[in-house]
């Protein structure tokens, strides 16, 4: 995950809002989105991923956390746009311990797939390399089938460097594409998400693709009327249309890749916005307008004929990153941030908000994301949890509270409205703050 803008996003956040009110009387409304009425589910993923030889061992004390599920990471196959044929052989260790894998509690568990072209260097166009990578995601759909799982968790960030050095992200426009592709460049990537898309629901035609981020990341970044969207005349079906392609854009190509699963996804297939953005909101009310943009902005960019589609298959979802709220991951170069200035108490008292209204602006799933911390492997000198004290009350206090349909019974608003204060005043945070911060 890229943090370097967390900044900007708090404080415009903060900025366009004339009053921070960060809990609700009662649990925000449900959404008009045909899964809206679901239980919403707290799925676990981070730096402590798990292999699937882990859970297999595992699982019993895995299920007492207080989640719904978690994003499983296999040791090597993880990367959509791998090039190199995977093997039945390889991946039979993995198959297995998924499929032993005995299930109880946890009941939405998801296995990871990054896209990225990190140590390697996919063409769009390269139709061998694309035969390899379709063999491969039907390899993938067959590992979800044999563990019972509910789908793919996949995270578009471009992180690392290609095989040549050079920068790894598959989604900018243009890219390195020749001038006489570049009319075509929408089309193709469109139709590899179709491929793509065949092949995981090959053997789990139920699938749910849990995307960090689908379109919330254009609409936010972009705007639906921002006059540096390309518009591909050469679309009869659609002339006129402005198209996902923004230049320079980091993600420029995301939004017809996705179309392009979408478009050929079976009826039962359910794809989940996580909305990435919404790590730093404070309030109900930015979750509410995230869910509006989803669902409704989305409008403006997505195709007329798929629009149908798009409303009854698409999932509004909602992250929380504990690290930001808590101050616990490295962000020295940034600057400080607002929760610095909280105490640990002030800060449980966050997290517990923001976990109750992401509840509430999500259509069934929320992600916790979490660096620097581990939920499943203790301190091996200690045998304690590698978790903040009290942070997994506070995750059982709002889970609890929401489920119940009860308020949340307290305010953060002034207490983040002093941090932020404080912060913009050039204020240094409490020294045990500054020590965490370090620590890690």
């Amino acid at each position: 995950m890229n943090h370097t803008t967390s900044l900007v996003i708090f404080a415009a956040s903060l900025a366009g809002a004339s009053a921070l009110v960060s809990c609700a009387a009662t649990p925000p409304a449900p959404s008009t989105s045909p899964d809206a009425t679901r239980r919403k589910k707290l799925i676990q993923y981070g730096h402590d991923a798990p292999d699937p030889a882990f859970v297999r061992e595992h699982v019993r004390d895995m299920e007492k956390r207080p989640f719904d599920g978690v994003v499983i990471r296999m040791p090597k196959h993880q990367f959509m746009f791998d090039s190199t044929p995977w093997k039945e052989e390889d991946l039979r260790p993995d198959r297995e311990a998924l499929a032993a894998t005995k299930w109880q509690r946890f009941t939405d568990n998801f296995l990871f797939i990054n896209g990225t072209n990190e140590h390697q260097r996919m063409n769009w166009f390269n139709d061998p390399q694309w035969d390899t990578i379709v063999a491969n995601m039907k390899l993938f759909s067959r590992l979800v089938r044999d563990g019972r799982l509910a789908g793919v968790c996949f995270d578009p960030e471009p992180y690392g460097k290609d095989i040549e050095g050079a920068d790894a992200n598959p989604w900018f426009y243009p890219g390195t594409y020749p001038v006489d592709r570049l009319l075509q460049l929408p089309g193709q990537v469109r139709l590899r998400g179709r491929q793509v898309m065949a092949a995981l629901q090959s053997e789990a035609p139920a699938v749910r693709f849990l995307n960090f981020h689908l379109l919330a990341r254009l609409l936010y970044d972009i705007g639906p009327n921002d006059q540096k969207w390309v518009v591909w005349e050469n679309q009869p079906d659609v002339p006129g249309q402005p198209s996902f392609h923004h230049r320079g854009h980091k993600y420029a190509l995301l939004g017809e890749f996705m179309m392009g699963m979408l478009e050929v996804s079976n009826p039962g297939v359910r794809f989940v916005d996580g909305n990435e953005n919404s790590y730093y909101y404070t309030d109900h009310i930015e979750f509410a307008r995230a869910r509006k943009l989803i669902r409704e902005g989305a409008r403006s960019i997505v195709p007329a004929e798929l629009w149908q589609k798009y409303s009854q298959q698409v999932q509004v979802g909602t992250p929380v990153f504990p690290n930001w709220i808590m101050g616990d991951w490295p962000h020295e170069k940034l600057g400080w941030i607002p929760p610095d200035f909280l105490t640990r108490w002030e800060q449980l008292r966050y997290l517990e908000s923001q976990l109750y209204n992401a509840m509430g602006g999500a259509d069934e799933y929320v992600w916790f994301y979490n660096e620097h911390m581990d939920f499943w492997r203790p301190i091996p000198e200690t045998g304690k949890d590698k978790l903040p004290d009290g942070l997994e009350a506070a995750i059982v206090s709002a889970r609890r509270k929401y489920d119940a349909g009860q308020p949340l019974g307290f305010d953060v608003a002034p207490l983040v409205r002093s941090a932020r204060d404080r912060l913009l005043n050039g204020e240094k945070p409490p020294q045990a703050t500054v020590a965490r911060s370090a620590a890690n």
